[in-house]
């Protein structure tokens, strides 16, 4: 699991008027070759991944909107193995379901753009079952995540003037350990966070953001992660839309550190 795969671009401050629906089909890749681990010694480490994703937003009712995101992650990595008379890469490919996010999202206020949203991810593989059919490499075969029930509730605001807009959010992720088989889990709850602005003009969106997740115990184990971000948005015809953004890790604990693009298409009819 590296950092891109857990963020996926989730609700911000502004809630869906009931009818409003958001829909996006993406692709994004992930390339590193450095392995940051938690007492911060870097190491090689090759690792090339492809998310598929499908996400939406749709309001249901007066200032409630529900959110859904649901990957297929590819995995390469490329590890070096010592034995006893030789040393070797070995290649190995992991193709899977990722972690399904849902939750609902609140609008405090009827006029301002600030909400309370509760996310759920829910780990759609089991990690016992990752590689199980190699039985001597196994082990090294890339999982999709952490494999475990993680609860984020989360508080954002935002402003806008005319074709400008800044949001923010912070939030908590509470670890469950709750997974689906018996693989050992455990992990440090902590705060998630981000900032993101952008400005529109002559049909185009661009924007910047920075978001983050740290860990507040067992940080010897637990993945965390500062990311900055930017990208794009052009309107092709009616509600359809292309989206486009990069990123790069500049800091990372028990996670690879690397860059992340991805591009899609979005539709979003109803739309005020």
């Amino acid at each position: 699991m590296i950092a891109w795969l857990a963020s996926a671009a989730l609700a911000g401050a502004w809630t869906k008027a009931p009818g409003e629906v958001y829909a996006k089909l993406g692709a994004d890749t992930f390339v590193t070759t450095r392995y940051v681990a938690p007492d911060f010694d870097a190491r090689k480490a090759s690792y090339t991944g492809l998310q598929l994703s499908a996400y939406g937003e749709v309001g249901l009712v007066e200032r409630l909107q529900l959110t859904a995101a649901l990957p297929f992650v590819v995995g390469s990595s490329i590890t070096t193995v010592d034995s006893v008379t030789d040393t070797f890469d070995v290649r190995t490919t992991s193709l899977s379901l990722g972690d399904l996010w849902l939750g609902p999202q609140v609008a405090l206020l009827p006029d301002r753009p600030l909400s309370l949203r509760l996310d759920a991810k829910v780990p759609l593989y089991g990690l016992n079952g990752i590689g199980r059919r190699d039985p001597i490499y196994g082990i090294l075969y890339p999982a999709p995540g952490d494999g475990q029930v993680d609860l984020v509730p989360r508080l954002a605001g935002g402003l806008s003037h005319q074709a400008m807009f800044a949001e923010a959010n912070a939030g908590w992720m509470f670890r469950t350990g709750l997974g689906w088989d018996d693989a050992a889990r455990s992990f440090g709850d902590g705060p998630v966070f981000g900032v993101k602005g952008g400005a529109a003009a002559s049909g185009w969106l661009g924007w910047l953001a920075f978001d983050g997740q740290l860990a507040v115990a067992l940080q010897d184990r637990t993945r965390q992660w500062l990311t900055v971000s930017g990208g794009g948005g052009r309107r092709l015809a009616g509600a359809v839309s292309v989206e486009a953004r990069v990123a790069y890790d500049v800091w990372t604990s028990a996670i690879s550190q690397g860059v992340s693009a991805g591009l899609g298409l979005s539709v979003a009819p109803g739309s005020r």
